[in-house]
């Protein structure tokens, strides 16, 4: 484990409340790597989330964007009644109070199955979002919470998402809990304050979990007391390798098929395969080439990873 080219797969920690995404990367740079080694994140939590957070060894980096991409997420959130924030979270500015007679007469007298019932039918399946103000979405080269924060608020248009499963799990008034499973790039925060919107009513979130990534669970992870402390055992023990983390099909190559994709070429494949979106490649040798995609029966890589010269653990 010492070679930076046999350093690759996917970790599922838990980030703790009050770290960012970056100070989890911070300290597997300082006591899990030697010089050299690469380590990103893949999807951010902010610093008053906790929950899983995948980070990525090595030339698993380079899968990054298709994990993000790739998988469903699954929140478990809780929030407050009545007050919004300019963040839409426990760590903005509140913006706007609701003092109605309404909020605590009528919404605070509902039971958590009516408003489950509510929702459901707004917020299933296909879901138009508005990017928050807070948040990595850019304007003119710049996030919008860049913006925010210098008090120039960018609206920008409605994004198509998908909510698979929502369900109030709490309702104890003025508090409200959900569960929400999600493609990607939602805003839970934006999320929760349509939700209570719907309700007729303000509100922002005061805690939020992340339970799940694709496969990677809550339950599965690593909790901050079991980071690493012996750098070779750790590895060896906890570190996912490509193949499952991105479960695709595995394609057995021959020499010369290898050789055309590793310098970039297509190479005609008509041989029967199953119907993937992806194929991780595999060499004679049992080394993982890379990911490729299957368009009109010709191969290409999308990326390729033949330089690292990694075993490819799960080929039969």
């Amino acid at each position: 484990m010492s070679n930076d080219k046999t350093v690759c797969g996917i970790l599922n920690v838990i980030k703790p409340l009050e770290w960012s995404s970056q100070d989890v990367v911070r300290y597997f740079k300082r006591n899990c790597l030697i010089k050299g080694e690469r380590i990103g994140h893949i999807g951010t939590l902010d610093p008053f989330a906790d929950g899983v957070l995948l980070l990525a060894f090595g030339a698993a980096t380079k899968l990054n964007d298709y994990l993000h991409d790739y998988y469903d997420k699954t929140y478990l959130a809780r929030g407050l009644l009545g007050i919004q924030t300019d963040s839409a979270d426990l760590t903005g500015k509140v913006i706007q109070e609701d003092r109605s007679a309404f909020l605590e007469e009528v919404i605070g007298q509902f039971s958590q199955d009516f408003i489950h019932q509510q929702l459901i039918d707004d917020f299933s399946g296909e879901y138009w979002q508005v990017p928050p103000y807070f948040s990595a979405v850019k304007y003119q080269g710049r996030k919008l919470h860049q913006w925010a924060r210098e008090g120039v608020f960018i609206k920008k248009a409605p994004v198509l998402r998908i909510v698979s499963d929502l369900k109030i799990t709490e309702f104890q008034f003025p508090y409200m809990s959900l569960q929400a499973k999600v493609s990607s790039g939602t805003y839970i925060r934006t999320l929760f304050e349509d939700c209570v919107q719907k309700l007729g009513t303000l509100g922002h979130l005061t805690e939020l979990r992340r339970l799940a990534i694709g496969p990677f669970t809550f339950d599965q992870g690593l909790l901050q007391e079991n980071w690493p402390v012996n750098r070779e055992e750790f590895l060896q023990l906890h570190l996912r390798s490509l193949e499952d983390s991105f479960p695709m099909p595995i394609l057995s190559l021959a020499a010369e098929e290898t050789q055309s994709l590793s310098v970039g070429r297509t190479i005609h494949y008509q041989r029967p395969i199953k119907n993937s979106p992806y194929y991780w490649c595999c060499t004679h040798e049992n080394k993982n080439l890379g990911l490729a995609q299957i368009e009109q029966k010709k191969l290409r890589m999308v990326i390729n990873l033949h330089s690292y010269s990694i075993d490819c653990f799960n080929s039969k």
